[in-house]
């Protein structure tokens, strides 16, 4: 997956975009990695492909909204994942790489890359009449963090560190035999990249792979800069030329990666439908941690805009307002924030018979209705405001730990 928490803009802009969790601007440059979803408290945490023993949580609306318009809309996102997708298809398989002998600045070679309009083929192709060809294969290898491989063979763990490492070399002095890159009709193209050789019935120049050629490609442990590799997954002339000369793998090989990440998400997706049944992931912030984005205050937020637009105050129950308007008020202003969000015991009841699936947590007042009440009416206690002392928050606190440690006289030996 992709996120970039200093790309968005707007009401989706990160404030104080300098240091996001502890990494910087320049400590990722591609923006992709493994995206895990933690249930409660829901959560998505990103391994970035270039730091794999850092976890980023996104939980604020804001990150998640951005993080969603993202991996969802952004067109560039998308192609970039698709440059992605490509080389996992290639990962593990030879490739072949077609180079024009010497036709670059200081007798550099020269990718052949066909133009991406077929008109302009015969201009490209008459500018490098007469130049030899020189073949390369290779295998191309994806290196990953770890090994999370799917039942479908498919490894989906973070990290994307390509490299190629080629193997074979072919001078060619007949263009014309390798300038169509379909190896389907061209059998010199389909024996090499099978063999490293060429079809016995043509003169080999070389098939080994000679210091001239390390020296101009500077050919190296990785050779990410012949595959046109860019820190971002950029198309560039390079990728394209790879594609398309390696275009009969990508196509056969796309369609079992592409089914096996299906499944991979259709199974993450069952085991969060299966959590869901336990707990669903908003009882975190309706009620173990309520605050303004929770159901309930939203909900009051509708029904308000669809009255005269006044937003109410939280109905008062018996059990935590003591039936006192003044200290619902006081609560809501207090300096204690969030605590002012506290569903009701109405609203709570209504919370659970509404979201939740389980059928215990829809009965949790009718099984703990007692234990429920006195955890209100110990919260009511606990919170110090300008109408609950801290001195009598303190007592509690003390008598209550008295209670706890010697409220039961312990047994006597033979008793």
């Amino acid at each position: 997956m992709y996120f970039n928490p200093y790309a968005g803009s707007g009401d989706l802009a990160v404030p104080g975009n300098n240091n996001f969790y502890g990494i910087g601007r320049s400590e990722v440059q591609s923006w992709f990695g493994k995206a895990y979803i933690l249930h409660f408290p829901f959560m998505v945490c990103m391994v970035y492909d270039e730091l794999p023993n850092v976890v980023v949580p996104i939980a604020d609306e804001v990150y998640l909204r951005l993080y969603l318009q993202q991996n969802r809309d952004d067109p560039i996102v998308r192609a970039r994942r698709d440059v992605r997708r490509r080389l996992r298809a290639l990962d593990g398989q030879y490739v072949t790489l077609t180079f024009i002998e010497n036709a670059g600045p200081n007798g550099m070679h020269v990718r052949y890359c066909l133009p991406e309009f077929a008109e302009d083929n015969d201009a490209y192709l008459a500018q490098f009449n007469g130049r030899r060809r020189v073949l390369f294969r290779g295998v191309i290898n994806i290196q990953q963090q770890a090994q999370e491989v799917t039942p479908s063979g498919v490894n989906v763990a973070a990290g994307f560190a390509c490299s190629l490492r080629l193997t074979d070399e072919l001078i060619v002095d007949d263009e014309y035999l390798v300038n169509n890159l379909s190896r389907a009709h061209n059998a010199f193209r389909m024996a090499f990249w099978q063999t490293g050789h060429a079809p016995e019935t043509v003169m080999l120049v070389r098939t080994e792979i000679t210091q001239q050629s390390r020296q101009i490609l500077g050919i190296n442990e990785h050779n990410r800069h012949l595959l046109g590799l860019t820190p971002s997954f950029d198309m560039t002339v390079e990728l394209r030329a790879l594609f398309e000369e390696n275009s009969e793998t990508i196509d056969a090989r796309l369609p079992v990666l592409d089914g096996a990440l299906r499944q991979y998400m259709r199974d993450s997706h069952a085991a969060f439908v299966r959590k869901r049944a336990g707990l669903t992931p908003s009882f975190h912030i309706d009620v173990f941690a309520p605050g303004p984005e929770s159901w309930h205050v939203r909900e009051m937020a509708r029904q308000a805009a669809q009255g005269n637009g006044a937003m109410p105050q939280l109905p008062a129950t018996p059990a935590l307002f003591g039936g006192n308007p003044a200290l619902n008020g006081e609560w809501l202003g207090d300096e204690h924030g969030r605590l002012s969000c506290i569903p009701t015991l109405e609203q709570l009841a209504e919370r659970l018979e509404r979201f939740e699936d389980n059928r215990y947590m829809r009965d949790l007042l009718v099984d703990h209705g007692d234990d429920i009440r006195l955890l209100y009416e110990r919260l009511r206690t606990l919170v110090p405001s300008s109408s609950n002392d801290p001195t009598k928050f303190a007592w509690y606190l003390f008598w209550d730990d008295i209670y706890r440690r010697y409220g039961k006289p312990a047994k006597q030996g033979g008793v």
